[in-house]
């Protein structure tokens, strides 16, 4: 079926929320209002909210940015893990011959066209942005960031390199490959649009054709737009400082700069995006990846290729080595010491009702011994460390998910799940580590080249990471004592005493011919990628906003990339980078627990195109769906003894019931203690209904498993109303 034509799409889009209008034959709108309007309402009304009320919408999306990194960095960090792998295993099943297409389609572009598309939308940004900078922030900015042991400056620098792969790497990228595979199975594979809604349709069945299915598809859009605004506010100090070195009245920190390099990005990508896939997007992806290319080679064969070649060796042979500690690393107990502290009011922001900080806070504490324990403790990981870095790469690259996905899927027509993964998994992220290598490795040298020619003893403090920038000859991030000038005429600056944006620009500046020739690239290829994202990012948005519609109306590609702009323009008004990365962990959050359905909908798609006969001889559900709602889910709500008895034997649903009572009284008496107990109660409650729904499934013969039955049991008014449902094709319980 092909999804391109509109009349094949209108059967999967009830009449009452197809938008389409044409004007004297020109195709004005083709668009499912209330997706598209549900999107619109909640980006704009945060436009709106963040000029409206900019000291409180800051503070606000920051408060809630410190939150979830407090109470969830153990979700964040499990479920990458668990995604990563159950995608890694599906290489080595029968899973992975399965085309994304027809078992005779052919791919739809070409190896190299591929690769480059599947690069640049997902991987240039962080590579420009955070190139140098994430290797020096771990060598010489954050003394106490390391995650791995070392015994001098030579590993120190080591720890460095793997630290910036970790974070770009196989967790980074898993995100992607899910939505990826699931999008292009249902799409090309099942005929249905490519839109998210219908990569629940293994789990949810025909309810994504209706609300259910317009929020998650507006709940996409949103989350896509909040992670490319993160990238483009990024990127302008990358572009901006880009500039300055071109042209030294260009001010990169100035806010009028920053505009004009997100309305001028803004700009391109959707002239990028009016001119289509084929051409416009495919085409920026090449250069982009042409100029990525150009410039790695260059200064590998400007500088010392042995060097570069033995560092990223070495930095992938530790990677691989320290994989599985970093990958299950939650700073459990620097986060503690921030709560017990109170650093930064991080106690007031946990979900538990910890002590600690009221008897340190005491009158009958003698609080001049804090000094003295905190030195007895030695240095430690900063207690928000996650909040600051891991866990806003992960929300970020969520947040790229919906996005980066789709346009997978859209570009990998014909290709097998395996190949998609090898692909994107394995060889971009192989890429990436190759082009991140060469600047962190230059960046690191010249810091070192530095601090060899500036610094003593007491300048630099290798264990603490330390550097004495004023003694180095350092202020306010430029060199002006006349030692460290002449260096800089010489091309060698102390990069820890440099702006970050900076960075990757300083480390072009020692091969004095080919120096101009190489910032250039670094402009010409930051601005390709950024603007590739961008349209990237438009162009799936409109796809989902016109439920798969592959060729939307000019005025909805134009007004999507709009939105990305205002937004980010939005963003870097009213609070900077710092708000940005809020608003991606925000946003990020309800995608990463999407995200967890989506690997059992992948597995569930994936068995019934094998034909897998655990699956194909059972039932696929229940006689209603979860979300089909009713009067039942109302009375179950505040009594579901009156369900569950029609379910399960008395003993069962009595037991249930006067956990589920205990629980509401318990919250309503609100103590620390009752509230503790009230939750034990609460998940001993959902255990009965889970288990009442494991035997319902085992009796009717219904695909699941207790995983799935417990987490949709948390919602039980909806659960025990689904198995009322079915218990009312035939009488009694399942047991007298």
């Amino acid at each position: 079926m092909d999804f391109s034509r509109e009349e094949n799409i209108k059967q999967f889009v009830k009449s009452n929320r197809w938008l389409s209008v044409d004007v004297k034959g020109y195709r004005l709108l083709r668009v499912n209002w209330v997706t598209a309007t549900l999107a619109s309402v909640v980006m704009w009304s945060f436009i709106a909210w963040s000029f409206i009320d900019t000291d409180n919408a800051s503070k606000e999306l920051l408060e809630w940015k410190s939150w979830l990194s407090v109470n969830f960095t153990w979700f964040y960090i499990l479920t990458r893990n668990i995604w990563l792998l159950f995608t890694c295993g599906l290489l080595f099943t029968k899973y992975a011959n399965i085309k994304l297409g027809k078992d005779d389609e052919k791919p739809q572009f070409s190896n190299l066209s591929w690769f480059a598309m599947l690069f640049s939308c997902g991987t240039g940004v962080s590579m420009f942005t955070y190139g140098v900078a994430e290797p020096m922030w771990f060598y010489r900015y954050n003394a106490n960031a390391s995650k791995i042991p070392f015994v001098n400056d030579d590993q120190r620098a080591q720890m460095a390199m793997m630290m910036s792969n970790y974070q770009t790497g196989l967790h980074g990228w898993v995100p992607y490959v899910i939505v990826g595979l699931l999008l292009g199975i249902t799409t090309y594979r099942q005929g249905k649009p490519m839109s998210m809604r219908y990569a629940f349709h293994p789990i949810l069945g025909s309810s994504v054709d209706g609300f259910l299915g317009d929020i998650i598809d507006s709940v996409t859009i949103a989350c896509t737009t909040f992670g490319v605004c993160t990238s483009l506010g990024l990127g302008t100090g990358a572009i901006g400082s880009a500039l300055n070195r071109i042209n030294s009245d260009i001010d990169p920190s100035s806010l009028e700069t920053k505009l004009w390099i997100i309305w001028t990005i803004t700009a391109a990508a959707s002239t990028s995006v009016l001119t289509g896939l084929q051409n416009g997007i495919r085409n920026l992806a090449r250069l982009a990846l042409f100029s990525g290319i150009t410039l790695s080679l260059t200064l590998i064969c400007s500088d010392n290729p042995g060097f570069l070649l033995n560092s990223f060796v070495q930095t992938t042979g530790h990677y691989l080595q320290w994989l599985v500690t970093l990958g299950w690393d939650t700073d459990t107990w620097p986060s503690f010491t921030g709560q017990l502290t109170d650093k930064g009011d991080w106690e007031r922001l946990t979900l538990g009702n910890t002590r600690e900080t009221s008897v340190v806070a005491s009158s009958t504490f003698d609080t001049t011994r804090l000094d003295t324990i905190d030195d007895a403790w030695g240095e430690r990981t900063p207690y928000n460390f996650m909040n600051v870095w891991t866990v806003f790469y992960w929300a970020w690259g969520a947040a790229w998910a919906p996005f980066v996905g789709s346009f997978i899927a859209r570009i990998s027509r014909g290709r097998t799940v395996g190949e998609v993964i090898k692909a994107a998994l394995l060889t971009t992220v192989l890429f990436l580590f190759f082009n991140r290598n060469i600047f962190g490795s230059l960046g690191i040298k010249m810091q070192r080249t530095a601090e060899y020619a500036l610094g003593s003893d007491a300048d630099i403090d290798w264990t603490n990471g330390y550097v004495n920038c004023t003694a180095l000859g350092y202020t306010n991030k430029q060199p002006t004592s006349e030692t460290a000038i002449q260096l800089a005429n010489d091309g060698y600056y102390a990069l820890s005493c440099r702006a970050m944006p900076d960075q990757i620009l300083d480390i072009m500046e020692p091969y004095k011919g080919l120096t101009k020739w190489l910032q250039l690239l670094v402009l010409s290829s930051v601005l390709l990628y950024f603007t590739t994202s961008s349209d990237s990012g438009s162009y799936v948005d409109d796809l989902i906003a016109s439920q798969g519609f592959q060729n939307p109306p000019p005025i909805q590609k134009v007004y999507w990339a709009v939105t990305e702009g205002a937004l980010t323009h939005a963003l870097i008004v009213n609070g900077g980078i710092d708000v940005i990365k809020g608003a991606t962990i925000v946003s990020a959050f309800p995608f990463t627990i999407i995200l967890c359905f989506l690997c059992v909908s992948l597995l569930r798609a994936l068995k019934l195109e094998a034909g897998d006969t655990d699956i194909k001889w059972t039932r696929a559900s229940f006689t209603n769906r979860i979300f089909d709602i009713d009067g039942s889910a109302a009375y179950n709500l505040i009594f579901p003894y009156i369900g569950l008895r029609k379910i399960a034997p008395f003993t069962v649903a009595t037991t249930a019931a006067l956990c589920h009572v205990t629980w509401i009284v318990l919250l309503c008496i609100s103590t620390p203690a009752t509230r503790a107990m009230a939750w034990v109660l609460y998940i001993f409650f959902v255990s009965i209904v889970a288990k009442t729904r494991t035997d319902l499934r085992k009796e009717r013969i219904i695909y699941g498993n207790p995983v799935e039955d417990f987490i949709v049991s948390s919602i039980y008014p909806l659960a025990i109303a689904q198995m009322e449902h079915e218990m009312s094709r035939y009488r009694g319980p399942l047991t007298s």
